[in-house]
């Protein structure tokens, strides 16, 4: 009778494990709105509401923003003298959720005057960036008397895992382990936050 006898080496493999991570990071700009113009004729008073929404994929930051009145105007007897305008701009109280309203006003502070009044705001936008990277092991060595634990990042939506065995057998998961590898345990643990590996000469191929 023949016995077969198998050696294992002192070394079962080795193992790369990379991780896709994706994070937030906020990001902020400002923006100028276009001028608005209000002109009223003699002894009226004008006002002209305007709504603005934010560019795509950003929002308004309502505690950063305020209003600005570039100019006032006003004309009494083709003389020139803005004292007489006494209009100006504020923030629309009926203003939606996600936009900013403005009411720019022209008021004639004497009777016969008329008037104009240019005004905008200004305003803060604010989105949250998603960026992406790959965080790597690099090439570890897999041992007989050792488990191996491996943090996984926050916020990892995919990875891969790259195993050799022997310097021959060569596996790879791509986000799911499955069963079925000899000599070597593989499990996701710790509520999802570590990969566990431990090679184990008793498992079978």
């Amino acid at each position: 009778m023949e016995l077969l006898f198998v050696v294992l080496p002192d070394r079962p493999g080795s193992f790369a494990f990379d991780q896709k991570v994706r994070t937030s990071a906020p990001e902020s700009n400002t923006l100028v709105s276009p001028e608005i113009l209000v002109r009223a004729p003699a002894s009226e008073n004008r006002a002209v509401r305007r709504c603005f929404d934010p560019p795509a994929g950003w929002r308004f930051d309502t505690q950063n923003r305020r209003v600005v009145v570039v100019d006032r105007l006003g004309w009494l007897d083709d003389v020139t003298d803005p004292t007489l305008n006494g209009g100006g701009i504020e923030f629309a109280a009926d203003e939606a959720a996600e936009q900013i309203c403005v009411v720019v006003t022209a008021k004639p502070v004497t009777k016969g005057a008329r008037i104009a009044t240019i005004g905008r705001f200004e305003a803060t936008l604010v989105r949250n960036r998603i960026e992406e990277r790959v965080v790597q092991s690099g090439i570890r060595a897999l041992d007989w008397r050792e488990t191996i634990h491996v943090p996984i990042e926050p916020g990892m939506p995919d990875w891969k895992l790259y195993v050799r065995l022997f310097d021959e057998i060569d596996r790879e998961f791509d986000g799911r382990i499955s069963s079925g590898t000899p000599f070597l345990h593989v499990a996701i643990e710790d509520g999802g936050r570590e990969l566990v590996l431990r090679a184990d000469p008793t498992l079978e191929p």
